[in-house]
C-alpha cells in the first residue's frame, strides 16, 4: 500500500486531509494509507517553522545574489562583488552555487587564470583554478 510520491507530498496530503471538516480518518490511518511513518509525519509538522525560516533565508540570499549579478549589468565579477560585501562573508561556495542555481542564476564567466589581479580577491578558491 502507499502512494507513489515523495514523502513531502504525502505529508502535505495528510495534513490537508486532517484539516478538512468532514474528515473521519485519524493520523495513523492516513499515514498507513500513504505508506509513511506516523513519527515522520509529526517530525515534518514540527520542522515546519525551520523550513519556513530556511526558505526566508534562501530568499534573502537570492536578493543579495541578484544584487551582485546585476552589478554593472553583467555576470563578470559578480561573485567577487558578492564575496567582498560583508553581508555574505559566512556563506560557503556550495551555498552560493545552490542559491544561484535554485533561482536560475548560473555562473558562466570564470576569471582568467593567467591574471594576477584575481589572486587576492576574497572569493572561493575553486574559482581560481582553470576549468577546461
Amino acid at each position: 500500500m502507499g502512494i507513489q510520491a515523495s514523502a513531502k507530498i504525502k505529508y502535505q496530503l495528510i495534513h490537508e486531509t486532517l484539516m478538512q471538516k468532514d474528515n473521519v480518518l485519524n493520523v495513523s490511518a492516513l499515514c498507513r494509507i500513504a505508506g509513511v511513518s506516523r513519527s515522520g509525519y509529526y517530525a515534518w509538522i514540527h520542522a515546519a517553522s525551520a523550513r519556513q525560516k530556511h526558505e526566508e533565508q534562501d530568499l534573502a540570499d537570492f536578493a543579495l545574489i541578484k544584487q551582485a549579478y546585476e552589478f554593472r549589468d553583467y555576470k563578470k565579477r559578480s561573485t567577487k562583488h558578492l564575496y567582498a560585501s560583508s553581508a555574505y562573508e559566512s556563506t560557503s561556495c556550495n551555498e552560493f552555487e545552490k542559491d544561484s542555481k535554485a533561482h536560475g542564476q548560473v555562473r558562466t564567466v570564470l576569471p582568467d587564470p593567467r591574471s594576477k589581479s584575481h589572486e587576492d580577491e576574497p572569493y572561493c578558491a575553486k574559482y581560481r583554478e582553470p576549468r577546461f
